[in-house]
């Protein structure tokens, strides 16, 4: 994954971290092209890949990734070319 939307994947989850979610989380990241990447973000921030399936080219933006918390608490944050973020 290219560290750059790494970096934009740590804002989405920061976000939900300051709307309130509780951690672990589960975190999928979906690309319109069929690349997928879902992984578990434990309360020390460690994670644990789930699922993963690469499309050549990788990521396509805008991509959209759904977090769902330990209480089923779910948000979606679509991230789009050039990186701005909206939440859903």
């Amino acid at each position: 994954m290219d560290s750059n939307l790494a970096d934009l994947l740590v804002k989405v989850l920061k976000n939900c971290e300051a709307e309130g979610m509780v951690r672990p989380y589960i975190v999928c990241a979906i690309s319109p092209n069929g690349t997928v990447f879902c992984s578990r973000v434990l309360a020390n921030a460690d994670t644990e890949v789930l699922v993963e399936h690469y499309e050549p080219g990788g990521f396509k933006l805008p991509m959209t990734v759904v977090v769902l918390d330990q209480e089923n608490t779910a948000a979606k944050a679509i991230i789009q070319p050039g990186g701005a973020i909206s939440y859903h």
